[in-house]
């Protein structure tokens, strides 16, 4: 401190200083307790050295105050920061426009008298009337007594008394008013946490809500939804170390498949990062497709006999196994001259993969290819996909114009009906004309499963990534396959997008699992014929 002599207890002993007067260190930053403790400890410090107000100081930590810059002789515990002494203040060695310190002092004992005014209250709340009725006889008793008991202990205990008694009627009023507000909070959080939980997609949030299943999942039901998931999740990995539990991560990949949202977008939704998303996106697709490909199997002649649909047995009999089109998902455009060839599509005028779908007379999706370049033709992708592998002989195979395979399934002793076209004639006849026209009142089914697919599935209708279409790294199946062949499965146990219109319930095909034993039919049996 500038102009004090003390610099050692043998220096203060020769300077005569008074005993008892001891040498303090300059208080450290406390940061291993509470974060009042960190900044009080901060803000001592910093105005210890503002008092000191020595700047040629290189060195703090032999800094050393002496007791006789304090009021009392030592400083203030940390937590005392009204305190006048809780920083140095006497014998600064320089002139202080606070005064010498009698000004804090006054302030340090006007808070004090509060404090102590504060703690008399609190214990006459419970005996002190929080309103302006009347008191009762036996408060009026108790008032008479501590009057009389005031008298004898004298007129400063009176008076401090009467003001913890007018600070008792105030603090009464002002817990009233914090419980009003405490019930009004408490009232809001409530229809907060209600609003937070209809934003939130959680199995609680869809249970009682079908609407918000068949829009965020494409499922009818919260019970088909939780009946998938449990074909699913027995082959998923999951730790305590995951983001999201099983059931949310479901959701979030049906969501993707469903809406298509981005990824970013699913990670704000369900608090995670989008690397998160997309690895559990990638997980929850190997899983599904493994144990939702069953549910697309090539069901036997018998099954199809059994339940063929009064429309084809009128139109064709009960020969008709399967309705095989083609369809197309884009990509992106590969950087490669020869991918880029392959995957041109004049029909979308844009890179693709395209797919051969088959579906049975009931609207049933019984087959899904691999996928093929864009620039393959549906000829081509029919005699090298396996379909006819599946076909037995006698079978009746309906198609559009462009599968021109009538050859090859001669070869397997199967018939192929497509619709008629002119070949150079000005018209076509009228059996022609009668024969295209049954054929286009069925056929036109699978035209709306692959419209189901693609609606009900959004992500079928995006652009896909390249790197969607390439293998991965022990995996034989690309992803875009996978995402494909999940979306026909989980369409296979939807609703039909065909509404029956016939009195009796209509018979499904066997399914491999329980899942779709409930299944209407796409196809009504007592369909009429167009006129």
């Amino acid at each position: 401190m500038i102009g004090c002599s003390a610099r050692s207890k043998s220096a203060a002993q020769k300077t005569n200083m008074e005993p008892g007067i001891g040498l303090y260190c300059l208080p450290k930053v406390i940061t291993r307790q509470c974060g009042r403790t960190k900044a009080l400890s901060e803000e001592r410090r910093r105005l210890w050295l503002a008092r000191i107000n020595r700047k040629d100081m290189k060195n703090l930590d032999y800094v050393r105050v002496c007791g006789r810059h304090f009021i009392s002789g030592k400083p203030a515990s940390l937590m005392d920061d009204t305190n006048p002494d809780w920083v140095p203040s006497q014998h600064l060695g320089y002139t202080n426009g606070a005064g010498p310190g009698m000004k804090t002092t006054g302030r340090y004992e006007r808070a004090k008298d509060r404090r102590a005014n504060k703690a008399v209250a609190q214990q006459c709340v419970g005996t002190q009337p929080a309103e302006d009725d009347p008191p009762s006889p036996e408060m009026s008793e108790v008032n008479e007594n501590a009057e009389q008991e005031m008298c004898a202990e004298g007129s400063s205990e009176t008076d401090l008394v009467k003001e913890a008694a007018v600070q008792t009627v105030v603090t009464m009023e002002y817990i009233s008013t914090l419980e009003e507000d405490r019930t009004r909070l408490a009232s809001e959080l409530r229809e907060a946490e209600e609003a937070k939980k209809k934003l939130e997609v959680t199995a609680d949030s869809l249970r009682d809500d079908p609407a918000k299943v068949a829009f965020y999942t494409g499922l009818s039901s919260f019970a088909r939804l939780f009946a998938v998931f449990q074909m699913v999740e027995c082959v998923v990995k999951h730790t305590q170390q995951n983001g999201l539990g099983k059931f949310q991560e479901f959701v979030v990949f049906l969501m993707k498949l469903r809406c298509n949202f981005p990824l970013q977008d699913l990670g704000y939704r369900f608090g995670v990062s989008d690397s998160t998303v997309s690895r559990i996106f990638e997980k929850w697709l190997n899983a599904a497709f493994w144990r939702l490909k069953p549910l697309i199997s090539w069901p036997s002649r018998n099954a199809i006999q059994k339940t063929m649909p009064q429309a084809f047995l009128d139109s064709f009999g009960s020969k008709v196994a399967v309705i095989i089109d083609c369809f197309e998902v884009k990509i992106e455009r590969p950087s490669s001259m020869e991918p880029r060839s392959e995957t041109w599509s004049q029909y979308k005028s844009s890179n693709t993969a395209k797919y051969l779908i088959g579906i049975s007379p009931q609207g049933v999706i019984t087959f899904i290819s691999e996928g093929w370049g864009g620039r393959c033709s549906d000829k081509h992708i029919t005699e090298n996909c396996g379909v006819l592998d599946m076909l037995t002989q006698g079978d009746l195979v309906l198609a559009d114009r462009g599968f021109d395979i009538a050859d090859t399934l001669g070869l397997y002793c199967v018939q192929l009906h497509v619709p008629a076209f002119t070949k150079g004639r000005n018209q076509l006849t009228a059996l022609e004309v009668h024969n295209t026209r049954k054929l286009a009142s069925v056929r036109i089914h699978v035209e709306r499963v692959i419209g189901l697919v693609r609606n009900k599935y959004v992500i079928m209708k995006a652009v896909q990534p390249i790197d969607f279409v390439a293998c991965r790294q022990d995996d034989p199946v690309p992803p875009l396959d996978k995402i494909v062949t999940v979306c026909c499965s989980l369409c296979n146990i939807c609703p039909s997008v065909v509404p029956p219109n016939q009195k009796e319930p209509v018979q499904t095909l066997p399914c491999p699992t329980d899942l779709v034993n409930t299944r209407p039919s796409v196809v009504p049996q007592n369909q009429k014929e167009p006129v």
